[in-house]
């Protein structure tokens, strides 16, 4: 059995837009892959609404990506697959390019597990594989439901900008690389969070790359 783990933000947690209430594990694209992927393949989920890459959120100290890896890594052990879904809550703090600077530290973290978080066991089985997924693009409707929104007044534009250079990082890094963006979008309801159609799109998209990574 594949061991996969989904390490994202709101948009792999599950939120529904305008509630902000959890879609069911049937909805969320992460248990619909699962159930796609069939018997072979175990998905963890491990999605956290305002999840950053590596930037501190002063109003919740969680939030830091970078920081709660490594305890979910040894947590989740051990994996065949790693699958970074982040970079949207970035956009409240910081520009794209260094929204994929973040990623890039936690690819290197992934990368470097085995070596410094094993104990009697590996962190990563052999041939494992590190998924980078570019996020989603925002849309400016997130002002006009919430003229005081947290992210940046540039972030709808910053998003559009996310396929390129966290595939140009993921090149750099040796990783796999999906966009999100390609076959999923933000929910007219919010402008940032997926509605179910986006999620089944991306379930399907990110089924296919899976099993082609592991062919």
């Amino acid at each position: 059995m594949k061991n996969i783990l989904c390490y994202g933000d709101s948009n792999t947690w599950g939120y529904t837009p305008g509630t902000g209430a959890r879609y069911p594990r049937s909805v969320r694209w992460t248990g619909r892959m699962a159930q796609a992927l069939g018997k072979d393949y175990y998905v963890i989920e491990a999605g956290l609404s305002g999840r950053t890459t590596v930037y501190d959120d002063p109003m919740n100290p969680i939030l830091n990506g970078l920081e709660y890896l490594p305890m979910v890594l040894k947590q989740s052990a051990p994996l065949d697959m790693v699958i970074l879904s982040l970079g949207t809550n970035d956009l409240k703090f910081v520009d794209a390019i260094r929204s994929a600077r973040g990623m890039e530290k936690l690819v290197d973290v992934c990368k470097r597990a085995n070596a410094t978080l094993a104990s009697s066991s590996p962190i990563f089985n052999e041939n494992a594989k590190i998924l980078v997924v570019s996020p989603i693009e925002q849309s400016r409707r997130m002002f006009e439901l919430n003229p005081y929104s947290s992210f940046l007044p540039e972030a709808p534009e910053e998003s559009k900008k996310f396929r390129e250079i966290y595939s140009h990082y993921a090149k750099l890094e040796n990783v796999e690389f999906f966009d999100a963006a390609s076959v999923a979008s933000a929910s007219d309801v919010d402008g940032v969070h997926m509605s179910p159609e986006s999620h089944a799109a991306l379930a399907a998209a990110l089924t296919e790359k899976v099993l082609e990574i592991f062919k």
